[in-house]
């Protein structure tokens, strides 16, 4: 079963006015207060769906590592055992779902993360007026449950393989300051972006990872790194069970949270 969580109790939907997560000018004390606590991130390699994979050798693992090094410098997010993440297999290379869920439970539980990043990068000819194009997937996985709870794809059209032929690793500063590297800096930056945005609204959650009743002391795996401050309080929710799809595919829909505490930091 996956362990008891806290979530902030400033960030929980019910205790922000309506919108306040998606105004534009950030004015709200809680929207501000979501915007202070770092959530940790990881992701497992990506899928390469096109041949000439020699010409960026570290593709697989050198886009997630600078996809993690980008969102961690946009001080919304903390980058978590980036090493040991990247070496998971790409979450779209499972057999089936429900064996993708348990993967990403596994990579947020073994790097500690409250979100999994995972995807595809594929480059294929595409009609002759379209030209030949290079699209990126990133799915964004809740570590508690597994499931899938943010989608982008962003793409650029390349005149062939003689335009990616850099020679150098992904994520260096040699690679991006080529011609092409500049592209794929902006479609990096832009993915980013979405990202950030696409979890801007998820609370922040951290596990228990001890409890000493004698003492009335809950320890979770946040802290100064997280921005978690003395003064924040949360809720501590105990796992009941896992909730799945009544259809053929045996989905899982979520997570079943019982709220059992407030903690004061």
């Amino acid at each position: 079963a996956p362990p008891p969580v806290v979530k902030l109790e400033e960030s929980l939907p019910q205790a922000r006015p309506p919108g306040a997560c998606a105004s534009v000018d950030g004015g709200t004390d809680a929207t501000r207060d979501m915007a202070r606590i770092k959530r940790k991130i990881s992701a497992t390699s990506f899928k390469i769906n096109y041949r000439p994979i020699a010409l960026t050798p570290n593709i697989r693992s050198g886009f997630p590592e600078d996809l993690l090094r980008r969102l961690g410098e946009s001080d919304e997010f903390l980058p978590r055992n980036i090493s040991v993440g990247t070496g998971y297999p790409p979450l779209k290379a499972q057999p089936d779902s429900s064996s993708g869920t348990d993967a990403a439970r596994e990579v947020a539980f073994k790097t500690g993360s409250q979100f999994v990043l995972s995807g595809v990068i594929d480059a294929g000819i595409g009609r002759s007026d379209y030209g030949r194009w290079i699209e990126v997937e990133v799915d964004a996985y809740d570590g508690l449950t597994g499931v899938l709870v943010a989608k982008r794809r962003q793409g650029m059209e390349i005149a062939g393989e003689s335009e990616i032929e850099i020679r150098s690793l992904f994520g260096s500063a040699k690679y991006f300051s080529t011609p092409f590297g500049r592209r794929f800096d902006d479609l990096m930056k832009s993915l980013t972006k979405g990202i950030s945005s696409d979890l801007a609204c998820m609370p922040f959650t951290a596990k228990i990872t001890d409890i000493d009743i004698d003492n009335n002391k809950i320890y979770i795996d946040g802290g100064a790194a997280s921005r978690v401050a003395p003064g924040d309080k949360f809720i501590a929710y105990h796992s009941a069970k896992r909730i799945q799809s009544e259809s053929a595919s045996r989905g899982l829909l979520g997570v079943q949270v019982i709220p059992v505490a407030s903690l004061t930091i």
